[in-house]
């Protein structure tokens, strides 16, 4: 959603002082009303929706609409209003910690990180080791050197290991790091982490190990339909923009 915009270095160092939460379109019907209730298109649910919201998550501060360029003209106009915005919610200095930013589930932290270009780190385990873990790893995610660097996702029974390779040797309770393919349907492990045994030295030298070039996505969704892959949505694309709107049935699906 606009590279321009979310990428530039004012934006980002701006959004520090927001709550940056990315929902869900088709991938979940109780997401979908909420951006609905932001933002509707000609089609009804858009595939890209951008709003900022006050923090009762009620008043739209901007212009919404399908990307950042629907209010702001450029990047440096974004910054700036996101500037302003922050002094008027300063925020409170008691307020919970926010938490580890997690995907959905691993299908569709998979996806995310094909997208994002970035890697996949899996909680596993239950109970109290889980929890300890994800506190844990939730400070180090929102460190300087950590934040926006990984996505992150919790194994659950419906976790498809089979299309993870090396995913057969995760622990019972620790970190699996997965380098995402090329669509977003599989994975390869790079990297365990044993409960217990997590600390930023062991994010930072799989983050710093892999560094992808820029992608055509024009051409790689050529290669995806040549390859049979079709993500199926959770519910039905309304967007007719949007990419592989009409798609033959009957391909390989995730």
């Amino acid at each position: 959603m606009d590279r321009s915009y979310l990428s530039d270095e004012r934006v980002i160092a701006a959004s520090r002082d927001f709550v940056c939460a990315r929902l869900l379109t088709y991938e979940s019907a109780a997401e979908a009303k909420v951006l609905l209730g932001v933002f509707r298109g000609r089609d009804g649910l858009e595939n890209s929706t951008f709003a900022i919201l006050d923090p009762s998550g009620r008043e739209q501060l901007v212009r919404s609409g399908r990307s950042p360029s629907w209010a702001f003209d450029d990047a440096a106009a974004m910054a700036a209003a996101m500037q302003r915005i922050a002094q008027r919610y300063p925020g409170r200095e008691d307020a919970e910690p926010i938490g580890l930013p997690r995907c959905a589930d691993v299908r569709r932290g998979l996806g995310v990180a094909a997208a994002d270009q970035l890697q996949l780190a899996i909680v596993t385990g239950d109970g109290a080791a889980r929890a300890r873990l994800e506190a844990r790893l939730a400070e180090l995610a929102w460190s300087d050197d950590l934040i926006g660097r990984l996505v992150y996702a919790r194994a659950d029974a419906d976790t498809d290991w089979s299309a993870i390779a090396g995913g057969a040797d995760r622990p019972a309770a620790g970190l699996v790091i997965v380098r995402p393919g090329e669509f977003g349907v599989d994975g390869q492990v790079v990297a365990i982490v044993e409960d217990g045994e997590l600390d930023a030295r062991e994010l930072l030298a799989a983050v710093k190990a892999w560094a992808p070039g820029p992608v055509d996505t024009a051409r790689l969704r050529a290669r995806g339909a040549r390859a049979g892959i079709e993500w199926q949505t959770a519910i039905p694309v309304s967007d007719r923009r949007g990419p592989d709107r009409d798609v033959d049935r009957g391909r390989r699906r995730r």
